[in-house]
């Protein structure tokens, strides 16, 4: 194992970088190193951001929800409405709510997802295979 170390130590800047990248990238790699078997490596979120509009006005109290695959969920309101959508069987990933100025943030493992808006009394609606990036922003603005 020391051998490895100072090999690694050995290299260059640039020969660094490139090995740091193929690490980075390369999840069988990363998961060699790090001892993790099969298990997928914990690399940085990516953020899905963005604002809600109903009928041209900020919208809040919106459920967003962001999964990979088909379940049902029902939402009911403060008025007694009611929603059906369909969302995960293993499980919703993310869910944030929009606030009074109809703004949300998902924070997301890397990856493709589908993000429901959800509000009681109204259509729920979906996005489907919306991705999320490591270490970036997506803005992604909805009107129902």
């Amino acid at each position: 194992m020391e051998g490895i170390v100072k090999q690694i130590i050995s290299l260059d800047k640039e020969n660094r970088r490139k090995l740091a990248k193929a690490v980075k990238s390369n999840p069988s790699v990363w998961n060699a190193i790090n001892g993790l078997g099969t298990f997928s490596p914990r690399l940085p979120n990516g953020q899905i951001t963005g604002i809600v509009l109903r009928e041209g006005s900020l919208d809040d109290g919106v459920r967003v929800i962001a999964t990979k695959y088909a379940g049902v969920i029902e939402t009911t309101g403060p008025k007694g409405g009611r929603s059906t959508i369909v969302v995960p069987t293993t499980g919703i990933i993310a869910e944030a709510e929009t606030n009074e100025e109809g703004t949300y943030a998902l924070y997301l493992p890397v990856g493709n997802y589908d993000i429901f808006f959800v509000k009681a009394g109204v259509a729920p609606a979906v996005v489907q295979n919306v991705k999320s990036v490591s270490e970036f922003t997506k803005t992604m603005n909805f009107k129902f």
